[in-house]
């Protein structure tokens, strides 16, 4: 159950925190060990709050039974009562409208009407089949195994500074993650942990917990449970399919409170390139200088470049090499989840189970991996830039590249960026969205058209297709755009 029952909610809060002091004062002489704290409040949502077989007075009478039975400290015999992955995917039997149209009444129910309608309009999921396997599994889209070497100096760093997560931040992480955000595989939900925001001392002892996490200070069983994702497939409009991670949501809780605590770190160390971190109205800043750029100098060229399967290719190495740089107090904990090969379960139609290993990348749900997919390009876009002539300039929108340049220099210019691109970040262009803009409209500049007949953009009207869309948000003034140049080009 994503939502706790008033009647319940005591008693679940009363668990959580009773694992919590657990893991706040350990004590092995008693059997209370680390390790079995931690197991116990990741546990805590599959032992309570799995849907009971009744309805009504029956129902309510066996979730308080749980209750008294957690308390009575029956955890294995919760724990084996419990439905598995596998059976609450038999439960939840029918066909993939069904289940969205159950999910979305359910969404309703609770009130969460933005999420009902993404719910009824978003991608499908894709069918449960060994086709959709073999998809998620391609090796040029999710990397089995690293491309590029971890370097020792990172396998071995030890932070020198702790990270520290207050009650504070904690408790505005779980009030602004959304609703009905996607359990992880332990069955956690946002909504359960915010139980824990009407008690001080539940929220003091989960920050204790949370900090403790952020350092990657648990034992390496915990650690390698977490680093565990269940992986969601959807069908892609033009064919194909989009394999999406989803973490523990403790985990996410984590990432999203240690975003918010580095946020202005990461974007200093992004600067001038990067667009989509912490820069106020980043978009708007974006689309202005491009079309300052374009008002400026009709003949400017305008390149519009996409990475492939960007966030599952990115190299690992490369955003740990220069977090070290610039938050090296995050390296431990980053590491946890992205230093090796990490392995994703998917369920197919019937319920099995497939394991599925990928050695690059970071995972889509982690508020982290805006950040960390910017640092591992970061160089990349430096090396580039330092190859660009007078007056050409690059910009970022996390894996969307700008390129202003000349009409004689575009697919040079290009080349050389794509290359760097791949070569230090580990991501290959989309050339197929390529897309290139000239105000002055004209023939397309030279090797241009050779990328593809939807690449060149003319002049004629601004593109309203790929991701030049940027260019044609609001009526951005060229004086906006010329001081958000000039500000970006100051940090």
């Amino acid at each position: 159950m994503r939502a706790v029952p008033r009647f319940l909610a005591a008693g679940v809060r009363r668990a959580f925190v009773h694992a919590l002091r657990g893991l706040h004062a350990p004590n092995p002489a008693a059997g209370v060990t680390a390790e079995r704290a931690w197991k116990l409040f990741l546990l805590v949502p599959r032992l309570l709050l799995a849907r009971p077989h009744a309805t009504g007075a029956a129902g309510r009478a066996a979730l308080l039974e749980r209750i008294r039975a957690f308390e009575a400290g029956c955890w294995r015999e919760l724990l084996e009562a419990a439905p598995s992955p596998e059976q609450r995917l038999q439960q939840s039997a029918g066909t993939d409208a069904e289940r969205m149209r159950e999910r979305a009444c359910a969404q309703v129910r609770r009130g969460q009407l933005s999420r009902a309608r993404q719910t009824l309009t978003s991608a499908p999921l894709a069918p449960g089949n060994a086709a959709t396997l073999r998809l998620l599994s391609d090796p040029d889209k999710r990397p089995p195994r690293p491309r590029q070497p971890m370097p020792d100096d990172i396998a071995s760093f030890r932070a020198a500074d702790r990270v520290h997560l207050t009650a504070a931040e904690l408790g505005e992480a779980l009030r602004t993650a959304k609703r009905g955000s996607a359990a992880g595989l332990s069955g956690a939900a946002v909504e359960h942990y915010r139980l824990l925001l009407e008690d001080e001392e539940a929220m003091d002892l989960l920050a204790h917990a949370a900090s403790l996490l952020a350092n990657a200070d648990a034992p390496a069983a915990v650690l390698q449970a977490l680093a565990l994702s269940r992986l969601t497939a959807l069908s892609k409009p033009g064919g194909g399919v989009r394999g999406i991670a989803t973490g523990d949501t403790l985990r996410r809780l984590v990432s999203r409170a240690l975003a918010r605590q580095y946020a202005d770190t990461f974007d200093r160390a992004t600067r001038p390139f990067q667009f989509a971190l912490q820069a106020h109205a980043g978009t708007d800043c974006l689309a202005a200088m491009l079309r300052a750029a374009s008002e400026l100098d009709a003949d400017a060229t305008i390149v519009s470049l996409d990475g492939r399967s960007a966030y599952d290719t990115v190299s690992r190495a490369a955003f740990l090499k220069k977090l070290r740089e610039v938050a090296p107090a995050l390296v431990p904990y980053v590491r946890a989840w992205y230093g090796g090969t990490s392995t994703y379960l998917w369920w197919d139609a019937e319920g099995r189970r497939h394991e599925i290993s990928q050695g690059d990348g970071c995972e889509q749900g982690d508020a982290l991996a805006p950040a960390l997919y910017s640092l591992a390009q970061h160089d990349a876009l430096a090396a580039a830039q330092g190859r660009l002539q007078p007056g050409e300039f690059l910009a970022a929108f996390l894996d969307d590249l700008y390129l202003v340049t000349t009409p004689a220099r575009a697919r040079s210019a290009l080349d050389d960026v794509t290359r760097t691109v791949e070569r230090q970040a580990g991501v290959a262009a989309n050339l197929g969205k390529t897309r290139v803009y000239r105000a002055s409209g004209g023939p397309p500049p030279p090797d241009i058209a050779v990328l593809g007949p939807e690449v060149w953009c003319g002049g004629d009207s601004e593109p309203a297709t790929g991701n030049l869309r940027l260019c044609c948000i609001g009526r951005a003034d060229r004086a906006y755009g010329v001081r958000a140049t000039h500000s970006r080009g100051k940090a």
